[in-house]
């Protein structure tokens, strides 16, 4: 350490005394230059005098005499310590020992030149570029190496296309990286000579001009299989391999890094795919049972409600028949919820009373809550009915109850809330000039952390064990709310539970909103007049469906022709009475019901046609209505006049008239 004019040594450390073999005393001041070799004070007092004048710190190399009285070099580096505004408050010096690495660079430097001599008197070819001119000049023997003629015009393009394209890459590698560090190479190629390709050897060096940049590249090129030289070249180019090597290294740890995320990445598609292709399976599983079922149930459901209606006043039997008809309702319902579990339904928005759907489907949510969870419902006083799918919106329901239960392995108290929204709490997105109901579902449970809670509603994100829960839950939840315009929000913490809140838009700021009546048993069957005096042929492959709808039908004065199969219905299409109306089950054996109107249409465009179906198909097929089963007899009797075209304001459209047979 020296003062701040420089130069004066106002303290050494016992490194540094112990190397020298004197004490503090003897090196201060500038008593420190008697240990700096004599030849090297000069250059000493020039850096010393440019740091001191320009305040910039300096490293120079100079020898420095052991204890022993042996000469080493070493690296010496002074910078400036200043106060806050700037001012040199003294110079800190280090001293770093590279005398061997000075030896080991003259040794290096000696045996280039004696490779050079070498070479020379080998006449091995020789070559030079100007990096600067472009100039490249070859001797004789190294044109004959690389397969050139003496007298052509060489430049680096000529001489590169010599070399064999697919050792190219090679060679330019090895310039590249020669250049760029300023430091020897050698590489192994292969050149073109008529007739056959031979290896050659190019070993270089870049030359570095007073400026510091490279001036020039110089090398020689020998035939490997003459000349075995290589090792010593190889050892010469050791610290440079050795980086090469670092950086492959580096490279393989990435490469290996990006494999196991890939691996990861496909390990996740491929347990999404096996969770979609189990949903799908159960789904197609799912709808297939929940088709036979509307037909069991359309059966028993009509047979019901025939009986209901012809009975007459025994108030026993109209009890049992009530309640045969409610449990029938019942299974309805649940098989709606399958069908929408299956996908086989769209969504069917209609005005709900929200309180009231909950009440109904109290019984069902604290079933699936499962007897360790306390339900509790509460419900404000004449909630704003909403405009949406009942069945989804119950099915929705059954999921959160399902996850709170999840989440509250030892039980808990879950609370399902309905009430009036204000504005200041609507979510982002919904328009405040609409009234808004929400639907809470609130448990006690283990709640979710930040990260969790942003995932919740991601398709197929669950926190549960593989095959113990599917990740649809709130998904759906999330999906059905916004497609019946609403939204869907979640409030949770570790340890706090957590709140789903479903908010769904007012049903009279919607347009085309009818009361929920498609299910009602007791809905008048409509203006006795309008029926009858009509055939019409009832297509379905199910025997305890068939005769209930052609009870119906009968029951409402019509003639009604019954058929098991699309082949026997077209037999009799064709032989007995007229047809007026085709109403057909959409999926039997052979030929389906579809197949069935495009046929007997051929002949009579206009002929009115009406599918039945255990499937969710929706409100048309095409252009054509569908009544999806089980249906009471006012939803039949409703789509019979509206295929006859028969309404109050309407004028009664007389029957086809019979066909003459012999």
């Amino acid at each position: 350490m020296t003062d701040a004019g420089g130069g004066s040594n106002i303290f050494t450390n016992t490194v540094f005394q112990d190397y020298v073999g004197l004490p503090a005393e003897a090196l201060a001041g500038h008593a420190w230059t008697a240990v700096v070799h004599p030849d090297d004070i000069r250059r000493v007092a020039a850096a010393w005098q440019h740091s001191i004048a320009t305040g910039a710190p300096h490293a120079i190399e100079v020898r420095i005499r052991r204890r022993d009285g042996a000469w080493r070099w070493f690296l010496v580096r002074c910078v400036a310590e200043r106060d806050a505004a700037g001012q040199i408050l003294r110079w800190i010096g280090t001293c770093t020992d590279v005398h061997d690495w000075r030896a080991a660079e003259i040794a290096r430097t000696e045996a280039e030149d004696q490779l050079r001599l070498a070479v020379e008197a080998a006449e091995l070819g020789g070559w030079s570029w100007n990096l600067r001119t472009g100039v490249l000049d070859a001797t004789p023997r190294c044109r004959s190496l690389y397969g050139l003629p003496p007298a052509m015009p060489l430049d680096w393009d000529a001489l590169t296309a010599a070399i064999f394209p697919a050792d190219l890459p090679r060679w330019e590698a090895a310039i590249a990286d020669a250049l760029a560090a300023r430091s020897d190479y050698a590489v192994e190629y292969r050149v073109g000579l008529p007739g056959a390709l031979a290896w050659r050897r190019n070993v270089g060096r870049v030359e570095i001009g007073p400026d510091g940049a490279a001036v020039a590249l110089r090398g020689v090129v020998f035939d490997i299989d003459q000349q075995k030289r290589a090792e010593a070249a190889l050892r010469e180019d050791r610290d440079r391999l050795e980086e090469r090597i670092a950086e492959r290294t580096r490279a393989l740890a990435q490469a290996a890094a990006e494999l196991t995320a890939e691996m990861q990445r496909r390990e996740s598609i491929q347990n999404s795919l096996l969770q979609s292709q189990k949903l799908e399976a159960l789904g197609q599983l799912t709808g297939g049972v929940a088709h036979d079922f509307n037909n069991i149930l359309a059966a028993i459901q009509g047979g019901y409600r025939l009986l209901e209606r012809r009975i007459g006043d025994n108030p026993a039997a109209r009890d049992l028949v009530r309640h045969g008809l409610d449990a029938s309702e019942r299974g309805r319902r649940l098989i709606a919820q399958l069908m929408a579990f299956a996908r086989k339904e769209e969504l069917r928005p209609r005005r709900v009373d929200p309180g009231m759907l909950l009440r109904e489907a109290e019984e069902l949510i604290c079933q699936t809550a499962g007897s360790r969870v306390r339900c509790s419902f509460e419900v404000e006083a004449e909630p704003w009915p909403v405009i949406t799918d009942p069945v989804r919106l119950e099915t929705a329901l059954l999921n959160l109850a399902a996850n709170a239960r999840d989440a509250m392995p030892s039980g808990g108290r879950l609370t399902f809330g309905v009430r009036q929204v204000a504005v200041a709490d609507l979510p982002a997105g919904l328009a405040a000039n609409r009234g808004h109901v929400l639907i809470a579902v609130t448990d006690t449970g283990i709640g979710m952390d930040a990260e969790t809670l942003r995932r919740a509603a991601e398709p197929f994100f669950t926190t549960k064990p593989p095959g113990k829960g599917t990740g649809l839950g709130l998904a759906s939840a999330h999906g059905f709310a916004a497609q019946s315009g609403g939204a869907l929000r979640l409030r949770s913490a570790p340890g706090e539970g957590t709140t789903v809140e479903l908010f769904l838009p007012r049903a009279d700021v919607l347009s085309g909103e009818v009361p929920d009546r498609a299910h009602d048993p007791g809905e008048a069957v409509a203006d006795p007049s309008l029926h009858g005096n009509a055939t019409l042929l009832v297509v379905d492959d199910d025997d305890g469906v068939r005769p209930v709808t052609g009870g119906f039908l009968r029951e409402l004065g019509y003639r009604v022709i019954e058929a098991a199969s699309a082949e026997a219905a077209e037999v009799l299409a064709h032989t007995g009475d007229a047809v007026d109306m085709l109403v057909t089950d959409i999926v039997m054996p052979g030929a389906h019901g579809h197949i069935l109107a495009t046929r007997l249409r051929a002949e009579r465009p206009a002929l009115p046609v009406l599918f039945i179906t255990g499937y969710g198909h929706g409100a048309l097929l095409g252009d054509t209505p569908v009544l999806s089963k089980p249906f009471t007899e006012a939803a039949l009797a409703r789509a019979i006049l509206a295929g006859l075209g028969r309404t109050r304001s309407a004028p009664r459209r007389p029957a086809t008239a019979r066909r003459a047979t012999g």
